[in-house]
């Protein structure tokens, strides 16, 4: 466009500056938007990367949670029920042994 009007029309040396000018700044514009596009893309990008490793960290701390949560549980009803079962059992059977040893004294 510069090139026809430079052939065909007849532009005032000031206006012609202008005109550059203005054709400069555009250009200049387009390119600062461009990159500022660019840099909020990226930021966007980077946040929500961040925000969904939190969330993956999150799940990964929960599932370690549960999974250590049922080992706990499996471990205690193994060592501590069968512990806690056999001093039951032996408890229960010293109060039969007392309590036939009194009844037997009774008679």
């Amino acid at each position: 466009m510069i090139s026809h009007t430079d052939k065909h029309h007849y532009m005032s040396k000031r206006r012609y500056i202008l005109t550059q000018w203005r054709q400069y700044v555009s250009n200049q514009k387009g390119f600062i938007m461009a990159i500022n596009n660019i840099v909020q893309k990226s930021l966007w990008k980077e946040g929500f990367c961040a925000i969904k490793e939190a969330a993956r960290d999150d799940t990964r701390k929960e599932l370690v949670d549960t999974v250590m949560n049922r080992f706990r549980l499996k471990f205690w009803k193994r060592t501590c029920g069968n512990a806690f079962s056999n001093w039951r059992g032996s408890v229960f059977n010293h109060v039969v042994t007392t309590f036939e040893e009194d009844s037997a004294c009774l008679t």
